[in-house]
């Protein structure tokens, strides 16, 4: 199991809070949902003999529900119209991730859980970033002179209207920001933090001299309940 508060030699912060999630077991998918072992995930849907019905269950992230139910139902509506399956999507208050598909056929249930594997894509990519992936700066030498930078700029008599003090990092977290990150699921976050570990000696040999420090010292991977 790897220890949240420690991410090797890079940092992972928050940008944006996310949900607090439940530890999910090895079968859980970590795309958001569906997945099989067939080519079409077919021997994930299952077949109760007494209700004569198939069923697939599958993991979405809570973040997703409003846009996989849609304005007054309508993005739900259509695809269980569409499909003939039936989609339930938990409520506010059952606290859980997984949305249930059922059908009297197994095409009408793959089809209705393609149908949100798409709707999850096509809001991923209009969701706001959750995570960004930084070096820490804590060389002494750059700390000073970005505070000497600061404090010219604002004791200037040019400086621009709007520039305060309270917009600027303080010395102690400058960092580089590297890349913005859109993790919802604990599986994806935990993909992340095995990505950053396996590079961590290449970014040892590729970081400035200037930098060194901060990667040697840092171990923190901080999350925003």
């Amino acid at each position: 199991m790897i220890d949240r508060r420690m991410c090797s030699d890079l940092c992972l912060m928050t940008e944006a809070k996310v949900p607090v999630w439940r530890e999910l077991g090895e079968d859980d998918d970590d795309t958001g949902g569906g997945g099989g072992d067939g080519e079409d995930g077919a021997a994930d849907i299952k077949f109760d003999a007494v209700s004569q019905r198939y069923t697939y269950s599958m993991h979405v992230s809570p973040s997703y529900y409003p846009m996989l139910i849609g304005k007054e139902r309508a993005t739900i509506s259509a695809i269980q119209t569409d499909t003939g399956a039936v989609v339930k999507v938990p409520g506010p208050r059952e606290r859980s991730e997984t949305v249930v598909i059922s059908g009297t056929t197994s095409k009408a249930v793959a089809n209705a859980r393609t149908r949100i594997e798409i709707v999850v894509e096509t809001a991923n990519e209009s969701m706001d970033y959750t995570h960004f992936v930084c070096v820490p700066v804590s060389s002494s030498a750059i700390q000073a002179r970005y505070a000497s930078f600061v404090s010219q700029l604002l004791g200037s008599k040019d400086t621009p209207t709007g520039v305060e003090a309270s917009i600027f990092t303080p010395p102690s977290k400058l960092h580089l920001t590297c890349i913005l990150l859109k993790l919802f699921t604990p599986q994806k976050i935990e993909k992340t933090i095995e990505i950053m570990q396996s590079v961590q000696n290449d970014i040892q040999l590729i970081t400035s001299p200037s930098l060194t420090h901060s990667l040697t010292h840092s171990h923190s991977l901080y999350l925003t309940d």
